[in-house]
């Protein structure tokens, strides 16, 4: 089974643009250097990556990255990223997504 799928620009579009609709005041996005997003992929074990919902203790919004073994289980005492930058502030000049 796999877990995901590659979908087209338009469909990524649609859903964007429903979800930002929906919720104004969220962030949009979140930028993370794909050093980190490498660092998970590349320990032992790592067949997936699962992205939480949280909130920082000043209320801010931010997701946490997990990898995950063939189970589909987090592999919590590895490394786990956060601390991405969000958009607003640091958002595309020039995004079809935007």
């Amino acid at each position: 089974m796999s877990n995901g799928e590659v979908i087209s620009k338009d469909d990524g579009k649609t859903m964007i643009d429903a979800y930002q609709n929906n919720y104004p005041s969220n962030k949009k996005a979140y930028l993370y250097d794909a050093t980190l997003i490498q660092s998970i992929l590349d320990q032992e074990d790592v067949t997936g990556l699962r992205i939480y919902n949280g909130e920082r203790s000043n209320g801010d919004t931010c997701v946490i990255l997990v990898g995950t073994n063939n189970d589909g289980d987090d592999l919590t005492d590895g490394v786990i990223v956060e601390r991405g930058k969000p958009c607003p502030n640091v958002c595309p000049n020039n995004s079809f997504f935007n």
